[in-house]
């Protein structure tokens, strides 16, 4: 299973403890808060990407070579990954 289809099935489950009304309200608030999380972190990596990509466009307008150094590229991304 892709971890795309093991994410999907992941918040189905949250959802369906988040909307179902005989669960204990705490499991109903921890499920969604647990999906706000989840999509909080999709928005932040999003944005890391859309700022990489700004970055990496910086750096080869500024570069006297077509494209940056591989590894200067893997170091932001790195930096990024850890934000």
């Amino acid at each position: 299973m892709s971890f795309a289809a093991r994410y999907s099935e992941a918040v189905e489950t949250l959802r369906e403890i988040m909307k179902t009304a005989v669960a204990n309200p705490s499991a109903r608030v921890a499920a969604a808060k647990a999906i706000f999380e989840f999509a909080m972190k999709g928005i932040e990596l999003e944005d890391h990407e859309r700022r990489l990509a700004e970055i990496e466009e910086t750096l080869r307008d500024k570069s006297e070579i077509s494209e940056p150094r591989t590894d200067d590229i893997d170091e932001l991304r790195n930096t990024v990954a850890r934000m």
